[in-house]
């Protein structure tokens, strides 16, 4: 298994993880899974450039992370969500956790200084993979979404963790917001 850049010509592989994640019922709150060819370049495109990056084995895509904007106001430039994903076959083998620590490397060295993911709270594997990357619970929000998935239909409640980076943002001089805005 290889980590590398996540490449336009990975969409098949990364749909395949995502729709996946959307079958399980607890990675996001879609319940449809997008056609490919459609939902690809919004995706791709609402992905920052760095921190894109997919485990790899014998050709296949086995998992994917990376990060969004959680605004357009240029003073959260450096304040990201992540997501990631691994298929269902190759939990457990620390996918996740690679993924997304390679992905953080960057995020860090790009300038981001604050990393949040939301996620489920019953889903405490991916809860326990943030903590173990430096995420602390920051709070539960609770009711936060109806989910209509086809097992079963209820609300939502959604962890909320946060993680500092160990080297952007530390210091009193002011972060080079224009240039996290250039990389986004």
């Amino acid at each position: 298994m290889r980590l590398r850049p996540m490449t336009p010509d990975d969409r098949d592989g990364v749909h395949a993880v995502y729709a996946a994640g959307i079958l399980g019922g607890d990675a996001t709150f879609f319940t449809r899974i997008p056609e490919r060819e459609s939902w690809w370049p919004e995706w791709f495109a609402a992905r920052l450039p760095f921190g894109r990056v997919v485990a790899e084995e014998d050709g296949e895509i086995l998992g994917y992370a990376g990060f969004s904007p959680t605004s357009s106001r240029p003073f959260y430039a450096g304040v990201l969500e992540d997501t990631v994903y691994v298929a269902p076959g190759a939990k457990g083998r620390g996918l996740g956790k690679a993924l997304l620590g390679a992905a953080l490397e960057e995020a860090d060295a790009a300038g981001a200084w604050l990393v949040t993911g939301l996620i489920f709270a019953e889903n405490r594997a991916s809860i326990r993979l943030h903590e173990s990357l430096g995420f602390k619970l920051f709070g539960i929000r609770e009711r936060m979404g109806w989910h209509e998935h086809p097992a079963y239909r209820r609300w939502r409640d959604v962890a909320i963790l946060d993680r500092r980076s160990p080297r952007a943002g530390l210091g009193a001089e002011p972060p080079d917001l224009e240039a996290l805005q250039a990389k986004g």
